[in-house]
């Protein structure tokens, strides 16, 4: 598939996100990038298929959402041709009203001191104002966004926007993005909007450095599931220790010698019983649906159903053919897990 030839190009592994881990990124990235002030911020980032909306206070998010409204898709269904025209528009904007509907009751009961915006889209409208301006603006508001739609629907398509100092490779979707955004305002409310340059990509840096300085949010969402389904948090460090003890003796010989496999199994060793909170009888089918479906922070789509697997595979018969759709070295490790979850099966033996 067109992932796995890509990886054999780039000799790495690629690792493809959620929409709610993307916005956490994204709040994680606008975060280090403003000041450090009290007070709730909603940040919204339009991207090309989706648009992210947050409001979190300091470095924390408390509610993300991701909507499948998008600068392109909404190009080509509202600007078809690159035509601007005032139905067009209107359409566009009424449709991101309606996408943002089922988050704008909480949205607006959890309320916000400030608002951002994040990414290409929202700079190349605040990039098209300062050039009309001859000033860098710091907010804009629903009204200068009105009097940019009805200077572009006059324009009449997307030819005509160069002198808008808007990016060649941003006309074809600047329409788009402002529909989204005026539909955002008027769903939500907003006064004014600042711009910040951080988003996604710094997040990722952020989120990055945090793991190698031993602030591994992933270790927080493993925690977390515990805690939800009442796991014995004492015996999956035990299971942990002994899968790790194992897993440092066989990493060499067997070629799974990096970190990420030593984290899969030590988030595995933690989850392992969570499915016992809906039923014993294939508690292990049930943990690793549980595991599967969570949003997990931190984790990509990949790593998460890695370690659903090592959940669903630690008892019982190995189901082989779901192996076939992830990396080799997880079959390795499932060997290994098993026999921890064995060797770990006395409870009482921890306690001697």
């Amino acid at each position: 598939n067109f992932i796995a030839k890509a990886e054999q190009k780039l000799g790495a592994r690629i690792e493809i996100i959620s929409g709610l881990e993307e916005a956490r990124l994204i709040y994680l990235g606008v975060s280090h990038t403003l000041a450090d002030d009290d007070g709730r911020r909603l940040v919204i980032d339009i991207g090309g298929g989706s648009t992210e909306f947050i409001i979190g206070e300091r470095f924390e998010p408390l509610e993300r959402a991701s909507l499948h409204m998008g600068c392109v898709s909404f190009r080509e269904r509202f600007f078809k041709d690159g035509k601007i025209t005032k139905i067009g528009f209107h359409k566009a904007v009424v449709q991101a009203e309606r996408e943002i509907m089922p988050i704008k009751k909480i949205y607006k009961k959890k309320g916000w001191e400030q608002c951002v915006g994040a990414s290409g889209s929202i700079k190349a409208i605040f990039q098209a104002l300062e050039a009309e301006d001859g000033i860098q603006i710091e907010r804009l508001s629903y009204k200068r966004l009105k009097t940019l739609r009805d200077q572009i629907i006059e324009l009449g398509h997307i030819d005509n926007l160069n002198e808008l100092n808007i990016k060649k490779e941003r006309l074809s979707i600047f329409p788009a993005g402002l529909a989204i955004l005026m539909g955002a305002f008027k769903a939500l409310k907003i006064k004014k909007m600042e711009y910040t340059q951080g988003a996604l990509r710094e997040g990722l840096l952020y989120d990055m450095l945090g793991r190698l300085d031993h602030e591994d949010v992933r270790d927080r969402s493993i925690s977390a599931l515990q805690q939800r389904y009442g796991a014995d948090i004492a015996h999956g460090d035990y299971v942990a220790d002994i899968t790790k003890a194992f897993f440092r003796k066989a990493k060499t010989d067997w070629q799974i010698d990096h970190p990420r496999y030593e984290g899969l199994l030590t988030w595995a060793s933690k989850l392992f019983e969570i499915g016992l909170a809906i039923a014993h009888s294939q508690y292990h089918r049930h943990g690793a649906y549980l595991v599967a479906n969570s949003d997990l922070a931190g984790f990509s789509k990949r790593s998460q159903e890695e370690l659903a697997l090592l959940v669903r595979a630690h008892r019982r018969k190995i189901p082989l053919e779901d192996f076939e759709r992830v990396d080799e070295a997880i079959l390795k490790l499932t060997l290994l897990f098993r026999i921890a979850v064995l060797f770990a099966s006395d409870r009482k033996v921890r306690s001697i």
